[in-house]
């Protein structure tokens, strides 16, 4: 066994390819779950033998169970709630209310013929928690856990019948389906099922060599089933008992579940409530009992009947001796006509080989009062004394009970065996307070009167002291543990947690182009080092500009977020500096995430996470006017393109993990999010007047500089809806779109003509996104036009101009600025001198404009401006462009989604749960969609279903056209390249015939080519389809087996498709369905470093750095009101060259966390006044662990700046409720 132990520790940590953290020894698994970035694994950490059943039955109660946290890849959001009912989840009470059997199904009556793993669910209390293995064909792994008692002792005896004694079993089995506690779960439930209910199986049995005799007796306990509940009152009096107002509803399911579970044998309830008389609320709910049984008859054949029996009334008007003989005359008619179940199990060589049953139970006596808790304990444990003398006779152990079977109960004391008398009275004091502790968190009351039939076992605890504590648990307690109840069963979870579906993405992910290495000769697959996580990080040649990561994923997702891991080693200058993002349904479709995403410099192995833009995760994001990239968000992702860059020169670039995570592209759901300016809304707060200063703390000086509630909050859409005039101006453009046959040109044209002329203004990019619109591009058709044109996209983004200034700056550099003629008619003004506050020149009188203005670009709203007639146009033009742009974005959004996308949801969507199973031989489908997929787009007709068509399994309907792919009209060839979901040697591909069929005009002729990775595909043939017609869904095959000997580890079939060229012109591509057959093989291992690699490997890793970065001294001053930092610079300071957070996490984790961080500068002249203002840029903070140091390098060394200001714009939770800001400081950098 320590072999084994060792073998599995070294296998583990060669696989995972690093040491695991430890080892936890249990004896079985209850459960697993996640919850944000914890697993947790539920295990049993210690337990007791109670109880040994025949054969060797091993029955163990949990006696300590433990939640073990594992930490997962996927840091995801997790809020307080969540957390709070996580952490109440863990509480759950398992400790000895537990019991398991892993060779014999205990949620079945003894001797249950079932297997041990296919139990009764209603007994079963783990099947929530032991889902995640059940999924994966593992749910063996877990025990099946019972909730309430299994107790078992030996009573030794002379009989040479029985020479290992007398075996005594109590089997306590509580229904997990109105699982909860006393004022939550009374009565029915919505699943018809009573509250606190349990099956009681009492057991005898004795064991000789080669047989078993046993005698077994079962029994119902639980609330009365009807719809009623309890409610407090009063601080002293009962809880008032509330029947509702449709109390009968699906009763019949409670007792169509009994019938089922005994056969229909008849079943006789024995009620212990308090009669009207003495107790209203007991003797209305004993009415309605009765007439649910009248109820219950009429709606199907069931044979149930009541006896009625006062305990606590009858106890104290005659005591405890009168009393159980009165019960006893009662019930003794009901379970001797039921009899007991009896038999023989027959043994050879230690296992059952028969079993003989010479009499079966014939009836069920169901016990309720109104908890099911002290009365129906005390009835149960009466009753069961006669039960054991009738059980001791039937199994021929006639000398350990009483001879008379209606003997008094001081004849049961005397006569009864002592051993076996102590411990039937554990049995059910154990019963009692574990069935207490379950629905009240106390022990059970009123058991004094059990204790008494012997003198060994102690004085029951105080019944005042327990109805106190018992009172205060249900007021003060009950719901907390009702929570537990839900959680661990899985119900309501949405009540308690807040859920995502986001998961990473990347396992058995493939990247399907190669990477550079530094390493000569390197025989480790790519994807051990940039998707696997390793302890080796990926080094690039030398000065290599950038490396491209192409990653094909498993299945189609909704792309949520991408991580990448930070590896280097002395030089953390090696890792990339900035990476731009790419996701598509293909690689040449694919849509701009990031352009020139800054990577801050930072520990080895810090894992930097970065939320997916609107446009490919759908998800909201902080925008000033509208949503420049939309959401045009596609659950069809499965390329993924990282471009690295940015190291300094002479260096190898050095690469650590790259994670995607998503959801399911078949089950996720966007929120209906309107596109473009649709989603622009008001700002909340009024904007102070900029004369006004305003400070959180009362030691900030009284003239500190005023600024707004500014987190973002976005212009109102409704603060251009009176916009009008605006034909006038778009004219010119749409008489130039009608004239101009490719509108992409238009755009393009206007994008060169601005971009050349000038710098670009807030004017001109409204402008470029009016025509853009007009021309009917998308936001990817644009950012695709920036980049090929060499451009920033970001720079074109109108957001980005639009942010606030400081009033009181402006207006020092108006001061500046001032002239003594006007700016517009030159004419002298000495006399009255009027600034814009717009371009903040001077004016006339006549040359400002008549009315005030909102400056946009200022955030200068609700707060009219003085401008001059020059802004006043531009102002307007503005608000013109806005308004178009929200005009034209409404109407895309209602025409958003294309034909073909629509067919995609149609055709594809439907086989995205399909499972790839690989049995490894010659005839392995590899090509079945959505395992396999096709890698490039391909020329699609608009009624034509998508591409990957082709990969789908034969269709059971055939259409023309609307089953099967086809080209436009006019395509003579297309490229076509499936990627297979693993590694392989093909053998034979194979050709299912469309709709259509072939003729001599339209017959195809197939090259295929095949490879492991882009761009090194290998030519494999020509395939020459027969000659002649080809009718439409026949089978061509084409066995390849001897043609592609040697090509094993094949991931990639390209089909080169051309059809004849016709004079025509009006033929056109169309297929059916290629099947592509061969051997799986596994992937090719990764070898570890030779000397040589690894003395190449280190030579990168133990590089010493050029430069340093030094902290500079600063003041700072933080702005609670406005969430803005200002970091003032002492004296002697002449450059800036970055900054460092170190990030924080609030209480909301790392929803709280900062993510838009706008850096800018104020400069001021020798009086120390603030005489300009300039943003240096907009970061994104990724999301990284708690106390992360993150450091970011400015793109040039900043000189003679005296504050440097921070505003921290929005958190990861989507709103500025709580942003947790860190500590923020500078530094510059200087050579070592």
């Amino acid at each position: 066994m320590p072999s084994k132990e060792f073998q599995g520790q070294a296998f583990l940590n060669q696989s995972r390819k690093k040491n695991t953290d430890g080892r936890r020894k249990c004896f079985g698994l209850i459960g697993y779950y996640v919850v944000g970035n914890l697993a947790h694994v539920v295990a049993v950490t210690r337990i007791s033998l109670e109880l040994m059943l025949p054969p060797k039955h091993r029955v163990y109660t949990v006696m300590e169970a433990k939640w073990i946290k594992i930490p997962i890849e996927h840091r995801c959001d997790v809020d307080a709630k969540t957390k709070k009912n996580m952490a109440i989840m863990t509480e759950f009470q398992i400790d000895g209310n537990h019991f398991y059997c892993e060779t014999l199904d205990l949620s079945r009556t003894f001797p249950s013929t079932h297997p041990a793993h296919e139990p009764c669910e209603e007994f079963v209390w783990n099947t929530f928690v032991t889902k995640p293995f059940a999924d994966i064909g593992m749910s063996r792994w877990c025990v099946v856990l019972l909730q309430g008692v299994a107790m078992g002792r030996v009573v030794p005896t002379d009989d040479d019948k029985a020479p290992l004694g007398i075996h005594l079993a109590l089997i306590c089995r509580r229904s997990s389906i109105n699982p909860g506690t006393r004022y939550f779960s009374r009565g029915l439930n919505e699943k018809s099922s009573p509250g606190n209910e349990c099956e009681m199986e009492q057991i005898v049995f004795k064991q000789a060599d080669d047989s078993v005799c046993f005698s077994t007796a079962v029994w119902r306990r639980g609330t009365v089933p009807i719809h009623w509940k309890s409610e407090l009152v009063s601080q002293i009096a009962d809880a008032a008992i509330i029947i509702s107002d449709r109390p009968y509803e699906a009763i019949d399911v409670y007792y169509k579940r009994l019938a089922d579970r005994y056969q229909n044998q008849p079943i006789t309830v024995l009620n212990l409530l308090r009669v009207k008389s003495v107790h209203a609320d007991e003797g209305n709910l004993t009415h309605h009992y009765r007439e649910s049984l009248r109820a219950v008859k009429k709606m199907f054949n069931v044979k149930v009947d009541m006896v009625e029996f006062d305990w606590h009334h009858f106890l104290k008007l005659h005591g405890i001796e009168e009393t159980t003989e009165a019960l006893w005359d009662l019930t003794d008619p009901i379970t001797n006509n039921a009899g007991l179940t009896t038999g023989v199990l027959h043994m050879s060589n230690g296992r059952f080989t028969d079993m003989t049953v010479q009499s079966k139970q014939n009836g069920i006596l169901r016990v309720n009062c109104a908890d099911s808790l002290d009365r129906t304990n005390l009835v149960c444990f009466f009753n069961s004394l006669h039960y054991l003398r009738n059980q001791c006779y039937a199994i021929d152990a006639a000398s350990l009970a009483p001879k008379s079977p209606t003997a008094s109960l001081e004849e049961i004391k005397k006569e009864m065996d002592a051993n076996l008398l102590v411990h039937l009275t554990d049995m059910y004091i154990m019963v009692g307070d574990v069935c207490a502790t379950l629905y009240t968190n106390t022990v059970a009351m009123h058991t004094q009167h059990m204790r008494d039939m012997t003198a060994h076992v102690t004085t029951a605890p105080s019944n005042a002291a327990i109805l106190v504590n018992r009172r205060i648990q249900n007021q003060f307690k009950d719901k907390t543990r009702q929570k537990q109840y839900d959680i661990m069963l899985g119900i309501n979870l949405k009540k308690y947690f807040t859920f995502s579906d986001v998961k990473y993405v990347c396992s058995n992910a493939y990247m399907f182009k190669s990477v550079p290495s530094y390493l000569d000769k390197p025989h480790r697959r790519p994807e051990d080092e940039i998707i696997s996580n390793s302890n080796l990080c990926m080094v690039a040649p030398e000065d290599f500009d950038y490396i491209e990561i192409h990653i094909f994923l498993p299945n189609y997702f909704r792309l949520l977020e991408v991580s990448m891991v930070i590896r280097h080693g002395q030089d953390d200058t090696t890792s990339p500096s900035r990476m731009d993002v790419f996701c598509g349904t293909h690689l040449d479709d694919c849509v701009m995430a990031y352009q020139d995403l800054i990577l801050p410099r930072c520990e080895d192995g810090t894992k930097l996470t970065f939320t997916l833009p609107p446009q490919i995760s759908g998800l909201k994001q902080r925008n000033t006017l509208y949503d420049f990239e939309e959401l045009t968000t596609s659950t069809h992702m499965r390329v993924v393109r990282v471009v690295c860059y940015g190291i300094a020169p002479g260096s190898c670039m050095t690469l650590g993990q790259i994670q995607v995570y998503g959801t399911d592209g078949r089950k996720a759901l966007i929120d209906d999010v309107q596109l473009g300016v649709d989603r622009v809304t008001r700002i909340v707060a009024n904007i102070q007047d900029e004369q006004t200063a305003t400070s959180p703390s009362g030691d900030q000086e009284k003239n500190s500089t005023s600024l707004p509630v500014n987190n973002v909050t976005p212009i109102d859409n409704n603060y251009f809806a009176h916009v009008t005039g605006g034909d006038v101006l778009f004219s010119s453009i749409e008489d130039q779109i009608a004239t101009t046959q490719d509108q992409r040109d238009v755009y393009v044209l206007e994008l060169h003509r601005i971009t050349d002329l000038n710098s670009l203004s807030f004017n001109d990019v409204l402008r470029l996104e009016m025509i853009r619109l007009k021309c009917g591009l998308s936001t990817s058709q644009r950012d695709t036009i920036l980049i090929e044109s060499g451009y920033k996209v970001a720079h074109y983004d109108p957001n980005n101009y639009v942010f606030w200034r400081d009033p009181k700056i402006e207006n020092t550099i108006r001061g500046k600025l001032k002239s003594w003629n006007c700016n517009i008619c030159r004419t002298s003004i000495k006399l009255r001198n009027i600034g814009c506050r717009y371009c903040r020149l001077s004016f006339c009188k006549n040359c400002i404009h008549n009315e005030k203005l909102d400056v946009i670009e200022y955030m200068w709203l609700f707060n009219p401006s003085t401008v001059c007639l020059d802004c006043a146009v531009r102002i307007n033009e503005q608000r013109d462009l806005i308004c178009e742009i929200q005009r034209l974005s409404q109407d895309r959004h209602v025409n958003n989604e294309t034909v073909n996308e629509k067919l995609f949801d149609k055709n594809l969507m439907p086989n995205l749960d399909r499972i790839f199973h690989s049995p490894n031989h010659q005839e392995t489908l590899l090509s079945e969609f959505p395992h396999a997929g096709i890698l490039s787009s391909v020329a699609t007709a608009q009624t034509s279903a998508p591409i990957e068509s082709i990969l789908l399994q034969e269709p059971q309907h055939y259409q023309d056209g609307i089953n099967f792919w086809s080209s436009p009209v006019g395509i003579e060839s297309v490229h076509i390249i499936v990627v297979l979901p693993c590694y392989a040697k093909i053998n034979k591909i194979t050709l299912l015939v469309d709709a259509l069929g072939y003729n001599d005009q339209d017959k195809p002729t197939i090259r295929v080519s095949l490879g492991e990775r882009l761009p090194l595909l290998t030519f494999m043939g020509e395939w020459q389809l027969p000659d002649g017609t080809i009718s439409a869904h026949d089978r061509i095959d084409w066995d390849v087996s001897d043609l592609l000997t040697g090509y094993d580890m094949c991931r990639l079939v390209q089909f080169e498709v051309k059809i004849p060229k016709e004079t025509k012109n009006n033929n056109f591509i169309h297929l059916g369905r290629f099947y592509i057959y061969g051997q799986i093989n596994a992937a090719p291992a990764s070898s570890p470093l030779n000397q040589k690699q690894l003395i190449q490997y280190e030579r990168v890793i133990n590089k010493k750095k050029k430069s340093s970065r030094v902290t500079i001294k600063t003041e700072s001053k933080f702005y609670r009101q406005t969430s803005t930092l200002d970091l003032i610079i002492g004296q002697g300071v002449r450059v800036v060259s970055g900054f460092k957070i170190l990030v924080s996490h609030g209480e909301q984790g790392s929803l709280s966390q900062v993510k838009d961080l706008r850096v800018g500068f104020l400069t001021e002249n020798d009086r120390k006044e603030l005489i300009s203002q300039q943003v240096i840029g907009t970061y994104i903070i990724p999301k990284v662990a708690n106390n992360t140091s993150l450091e970011f390098e400015f793109e040039k060394n900043y000189d003679n700046v005296k504050i440097i200001r921070f505003e921290f714009l929005s958190n990861y939770g989507a709103d500025m409720i709580e942003v947790s800001h860190g500590r923020v400081s500078l530094f510059f950098t200087q050579p070592n």
